[in-house]
């Protein structure tokens, strides 16, 4: 199993911006379509997909700002978004 995580911090500006504190994301591995894809209760309407994690990563850095700014009414800066994701792949012969 690979457990994957990155912190995006988006800067400070807003006073009580803090009072989110970190947006999480979940980061899910499709085997059988061979990409990673992201959901969040906290940014609602993150709906991206990606070969690898790190591309990932970069859709999701991408599109926060503008989710957050958008969606939730609130500027990005000093928000940090934390992005976990888990990963398993098994491998077994059969005898017989």
């Amino acid at each position: 199993m690979e457990r994957m995580m990155a912190d995006q911090p988006l800067g400070h500006d807003k006073p009580g911006a803090d009072d989110m504190g970190s947006l999480q994301v979940q980061a899910h591995w499709d085997a059988a379509a061979e990409v990673w894809w992201a959901e969040s209760d906290d940014l609602p309407g993150l709906a991206t997909e990606a070969p690898s994690f790190p591309e990932l990563m970069t859709h999701i850095k991408s599109l926060a700002p503008t989710i957050i700014r958008e969606n939730l009414g609130r500027r990005p800066d000093g928000l940090s978004v934390r992005v976990a994701g888990n990963a398993s792949e098994e491998t077994f012969k059969i005898n017989g």
